[in-house]
């Protein structure tokens, strides 16, 4: 059965800001549970911005002093909650403020979980930034790239698909790789359409052969459009190209997979 198909600030202390997100392009097949998908990327790629437009909400930081070494797993729920899953599988409720007080090392996960209609839809996972030395994957974001439907790689449009991301890529099992979406983001911070078109011949020759979907998206304005109220946002949307990575992950998610 296949299914139908924020600005880079901090949020206040608390689980997140929730509200109602406009209608996404997909909506679960009656019985069926909502899809997982893992968001990777090296430092700086725009991977929380990019959860942030897919959720239609400010739900993860896309700004902060410390990093957020943990992988967040945002999942729906009535009311909102941040958790933290200890390797030992104990819990304890948190906010933003103390995530950075929590042992580097001992934390299995983050639970993020939020009112958002989307979230009916799909759970979104947001990774600790990629080691860019050739460092082996962080073991929990390889077992949730395992697990997810789709696995979208963000690399900044600036600077995209350098040597070490196809390195860091390549050490995914090609079944995991064969659900990859390439997200060329920051769009927006080309200059011209030249610039734009050969940016995108020269992914498609070196990167999207390791990928099932490639789309472009000024991520922070497509989250911007996706946190919008009133009928002027799905303009936005297509423009920003966030509609067009929400349906490259739908095909992804409504393919079978493929031994």
């Amino acid at each position: 059965m296949s299914r139908r198909t924020a600005t880079a600030r901090r949020p206040a202390p608390g689980p997140a800001r929730t509200g109602v997100s406009p209608p996404m392009p997909w909506w679960p097949a009656v019985g069926l549970p909502p899809a997982a998908v893992t968001v990777i990327g090296e430092f700086r790629s725009g991977r929380s911005s990019l959860v942030n437009a897919l959720l239609g909400a400010a739900a993860v930081p896309t700004s902060m002093r410390t990093p957020i070494h943990h992988p967040v797993l945002v999942s729906y729920s009535p009311r909102a909650a941040l958790v933290a899953e200890f390797l030992d599988h104990r819990r304890q409720h948190t906010d933003w403020e103390a995530v950075g007080r929590l042992p580097q090392h001992g934390v299995r996960c983050l639970h993020l979980r939020l009112p958002l209609e989307s979230l009916k839809s799909i759970r979104v996972t947001d990774t600790p930034a990629c080691a860019a030395d050739g460092a082996p994957l962080d073991e929990r974001v390889l077992a949730l790239c395992r697990r997810a439907q789709a696995v979208i790689w963000c690399t900044p449009a600036v600077q995209a698909w350098k040597a070490s991301e196809r390195e860091i890529w390549l050490q995914l099992p090609e079944r995991v790789r064969k659900r990859g979406v390439l997200a060329v983001t920051y769009m927006d911070l080309l200059r011209s359409e030249s610039e734009r078109a050969r940016l995108v011949s020269r992914l498609r020759a070196e990167a999207a052969p390791y990928f099932a979907n490639m789309a472009m998206i000024a991520n922070l304005e497509a989250a911007r459009a996706r946190e919008q109220q009133g009928n002027g946002w799905h303009t936005l949307w297509q423009a920003s190209g966030g509609a067009g990575l929400a349906a490259a992950v739908q095909a992804v998610i409504d393919t079978p997979p493929r031994s």
